[in-house]
């Protein structure tokens, strides 16, 4: 009896030995994926450009033929100008002098007509009583000719003085805004020196500038987009409306662009952002629009992958891409996909060739405006 019972203990002991020597295999967890589906073909190459917003309507304002003394600026940057308004004033001084010598110089030119005028009657009353030659009365009547056009002379010289004093008040040529404030009080300015720029009321233009390499592919008449870093404007519509022909700095080419209905916020001098979708040149393979966080990086300059998921399998499939422009946050790219593929768009760096995983199905409402997955 003893002898048994010692069996069945050796039995129970090697029963709970093998027991505690077996561990319980662990479950694979399938890992989910967020994804999109490739169906959208790239019509365009997003390019951003920085500019300078313009009126689109303005001038230089400066003194007309006169140069000199600045005496006073009275108009300010962003200032509202009227029509006629004087915004600056030359020291006079030196033109007042011009009109007092002009017009000493009219009082003897007058004074040469009257006694030319009587020089010459005299003797046309003498030849004629026969006591004058013909030479003498040629000669008074030729300085009474010429003191007439010396007073002639003398008057247009006092007129261009008077002239240049009134220009020594710079006006505004039309209504508008101070744009630029080129000089200061006390400053000597040169003839024709530019003084102010003043925008005319309405329309507004965005001037930047593009690479040559991109110029072909940019025409009047295309659309893009404005917006503006430094405001909370909302963003604006635009259409080029100039395409310069001749290269400036770096071989870039000016171009200008209307804004269309801009916000009452957006004036002339404020730094804008261009964004033109660039024509893909050949529209023959215009390549997928994919989102950049879905593309893992490769070892070449503009190459990567992106992992295709196989709903036969479950599986993902590493696949080479070679990406050649981009829209916003997402790249333009061609390669080993095709429309209907399903990609992996978050934790690339996790995934691998072969993986099995799952698709992501959140609430069907909780989709971006991209149509990916959150």
């Amino acid at each position: 009896m003893r002898k048994i019972s010692r069996i069945i203990l050796i039995c129970i002991s090697l029963f709970l030995f093998c027991s505690c020597g077996r561990k319980e295999e662990p479950k694979q967890e399938i890992r989910s994926i967020q994804y999109m589906k490739i169906d959208e073909l790239a019509t365009g190459n997003l390019r951003k450009f920085s500019g300078v917003i313009y009126a689109k309507d303005f001038s230089y304002a400066s003194f007309e033929d006169i140069g000199g003394k600045v005496r006073t600026v009275t108009a300010q940057i962003g200032e509202k100008v009227s029509k006629g308004q004087t915004i600056a004033t030359l020291d006079t001084e030196k033109f007042e002098l011009d009109i007092n010598n002009a017009q000493a110089d009219l009082k003897k030119a007058e004074a040469q007509v009257v006694k030319a005028k009587s020089d010459y009657e005299r003797e046309q009353v003498l030849f004629k009583k026969d006591v004058s030659f013909q030479k003498k009365l040629d000669t008074a009547k030729f300085e009474f000719e010429a003191s007439e056009s010396n007073e002639k002379s003398a008057k247009a010289k006092l007129g261009l003085a008077e002239r240049n004093m009134r220009n020594t008040e710079l006006k505004a040529p039309y209504d508008g805004f101070v744009g630029e404030r080129l000089v200061e009080p006390n400053q000597v300015v040169n003839i024709g020196q530019k003084i102010f720029r003043i925008d005319a009321e309405g329309a507004l233009e965005v001037n930047f500038d593009i690479p040559e390499n991109l110029l072909k592919r940019v025409t009047v008449g295309m659309s893009g987009s404005v917006m503006f870093p430094g405001k909370q404007s909302p963003v604006s519509k635009c259409e080029i409306s100039f395409l310069g022909t001749a290269a400036g700095k770096a071989n870039s080419f000016p171009v200008k662009a209307i804004v269309i209905d801009p916000s009452a916020e957006v004036k002339p001098g404020m730094t804008a952002e261009v964004s033109l979708n660039l024509p893909i040149e050949n529209q023959e393979d215009p390549g997928f629009i994919v989102p950049v966080k879905a593309i893992l990086p490769g070892k070449e300059p503009r190459t990567g992958y992106v992992f295709v998921y196989d709903p036969k399998s479950s599986t993902l499939r590493k696949s080479e891409i070679h990406a050649f422009g981009s829209q916003g946050n997402f790249g333009i790219v061609k390669g080993e996909i095709k429309p209907g593929d399903i990609i992996a768009t978050a934790g690339i760096s996790f995934l691998s060739d072969g993986m099995k995983v799952k698709l992501y199905e959140p609430d069907k409402n909780k989709m971006d405006a991209s149509g990916e997955q959150q």
